[in-house]
C-alpha cells in the first residue's frame, strides 16, 4: 500500500523513537537540554560563590598586612612610660589579628569569604600562623618593657612577606576558578546553540518529515 512505501526508522532508538508520542518525543528532547542547562548554571553559581569567597579572604589577608605595619608604628611611637596605653593598644590590635586569622580559618558562609584551600594556601597560612605567634609574644614583651622594638619592624617586615605569599596562594587558586568559569561559560554558549539546533531538528524530523510522508501517501491513495 502506500504507506507501506513510507520510510519507517530501522535503528533501536529510531524505532523506540517512532514509538512514542509526539509530546513524549519533544519532552524527552526538552528536557535532556533543560537539565544540562540547569546543571550549568549550577556549576556557574558555585565557581562563582568561590571567586566571592576567595576575593574577600585577600582583602582581608591585605587587612593583616595593614594591621602588622600599625602594630610596628603603635610600638614605635608610643611614650615607653605610659605603659598602661601601650599594653591596652597593643592588645586591641593583636585581638583584631586573632580575628583576621579566625576568619580565614573558619571562613563566613554570609559575607562570603572563605580561603580555596589547597596544599599550597594551606602551607602558606599555617607559616603565617607561626609566624604571628613569634610576633604576638614579642609585642607583648616590648609592650611592658621586657624587650626592644629596635629589630621588631623587621619581623614586621618579614611576617607581612608571609601574607603576601598566602595572597598570591589564593590568587593563582582562583585564577584557575576563573579560568573554569570561562570555560563553563562557553559551554553554556555552545549548549544554547546546540539546543537550538536540536530543537530545529526535532521539529523537522518529528513534525514536519512526518506530515510530508503522511500527505505524500495521502497523495498517492487518491491515484
Amino acid at each position: 500500500s502506500a504507506f507501506d512505501e513510507v520510510d519507517m526508522p530501522t535503528s533501536r532508538l529510531g524505532r523506540r523513537m517512532a514509538s512514542m508520542s509526539l509530546t513524549s518525543k519533544l519532552v524527552a528532547i526538552g528536557g535532556t537540554f533543560f537539565a544540562v542547562a540547569m546543571a550549568s548554571i549550577a556549576l556557574t553559581m558555585w565557581v562563582t560563590w568561590q571567586l566571592v569567597g576567595g576575593a574577600a579572604a585577600v582583602n582581608e589577608a591585605g587587612r593583616m598586612r595593614m594591621r602588622g605595619y600599625e602594630l610596628a608604628l603603635t610600638l614605635n611611637q608610643t611614650h615607653p612610660v605610659d605603659r598602661t596605653s601601650l599594653i591596652h593598644a597593643v592588645d586591641k590590635r593583636l585581638a583584631a589579628f586573632d580575628d583576621s586569622l579566625s576568619l580565614l580559618r573558619e571562613g563566613d558562609a554570609v559575607r562570603p569569604l572563605f580561603v580555596p584551600w589547597d596544599a599550597d594556601s594551606r602551607r602558606q597560612f599555617e607559616r603565617a600562623v607561626a609566624d604571628w605567634h613569634d610576633l604576638q609574644t614579642k609585642a607583648r614583651q616590648i609592650a611592658k618593657g621586657e624587650r626592644s622594638s629596635e629589630a621588631f619592624s623587621v619581623n614586621i617586615a618579614e611576617f607581612v612577606q608571609h601574607i603576601d605569599d598566602l595572597v598570591w596562594a589564593i590568587e593563582r587558586h582562583l585564577a584557575r576558578w576563573t579560568g573554569v568559569l570561562h570555560s563553563v561559560q562557553v559551554a553554556m554558549l555552545v549548549l544554547a546553540i546546540l539546543s537550538s539546533l536540536a530543537l530545529f531538528y526535532a521539529l523537522k524530523s518529528l513534525v514536519l518529515e512526518p506530515l510530508s510522508r503522511l500527505k505524500l501517501a495521502l497523495g498517492r491513495m487518491e491515484l
